[in-house]
């Protein structure tokens, strides 16, 4: 029996945070995992996406009280190739994602395996209903998200680049293989991509807080040519992932 098949319990789970430059905030966000008791069974793994600012350091600290975390530093290469890294790296049934910079809560993990422990569901993505970005942030989704209809066909979830969501991990394992080097957004396609192996991917409202540190990694001028280079890698990867399709 595929025991990923069970209804996920939080030991089931390794939360990965990629981190790139966030010292001031960083340290809030995994303070955050302390809390309720539910959440205490995660495992969690900080993607350190070689940042310069003594976020790295900070981590290795905190790591040596907290065994149910660890860090992987890894050279500067972008959020792609940090959770592909992660990809690889997880050993739970299931994987989770959740952005270091503080605008989403941990508490939304129990939520998130809730719904996985529906019958067929290999995902389940969060939905920012309350976002707390700028005019120009909307802006940019917007256009991603009509670019992408028009790309692709259109797209499995309502919100592709929410940073919180969960994942069986076999599906997510897959993708690294074919796609070694990723151009930096096409994270945003993981929903199209596990459904591609025959997946099926369930949302989730999720709570979105207001940045209070650091500033965003994406805008919409640095998201236009990665954003189509990353849309016709995940056409690609979708071609190579079919004869890999049916082992949900």
């Amino acid at each position: 029996m595929d025991q990923c098949k069970l209804t996920p319990q939080t030991g089931d789970l390794t939360v990965l945070i990629p981190v790139w430059n966030e010292r001031d905030c960083i340290l809030t966000t995994l303070r955050a995992f302390e809390g309720p008791a539910g959440l205490h069974p995660i495992r969690l793994l900080v993607l350190d996406d070689g940042s310069t600012d003594g976020s790295g350091r900070m981590l290795d600290l905190y790591s040596c009280s907290h065994p149910q975390m660890k860090v992987l530093h890894l050279p500067h290469g972008g959020k792609d190739r940090a959770l592909w890294a992660g990809f690889q790296a997880v050993r739970t049934c299931w994987t989770g994602m959740m952005d270091g910079d503080g605008q989403y809560s941990p508490s939304d993990f129990p939520r998130l395996l809730a719904r996985a422990g529906e019958d067929q569901v290999t995902a389940v993505w969060g939905i920012r209903r309350h976002r707390q970005d700028n005019a120009q942030r909307f802006l940019s989704s917007w256009i991603g998200r009509t670019i992408k209809r028009l790309a692709l066909g259109g797209q499995m979830v309502q919100d592709s680049g929410c940073g919180i969501w969960i994942a069986r991990s076999q599906y997510l394992q897959t993708i690294p293989g074919v796609s070694p080097a990723p151009a930096g957004q096409v994270h945003c396609h993981i929903p199209e991509l596990i459904a591609t192996q025959g997946g099926h991917v369930s949302e989730l409202a999720v709570t979105h807080c207001l940045r209070y540190a650091g500033r965003a990694k994406f805008g919409a001028l640095n998201r236009i040519v990665p954003g189509l280079t990353s849309l016709y890698q995940a056409a690609k990867i979708q071609r190579r992932l079919l004869p890999n399709a049916g082992f949900a």
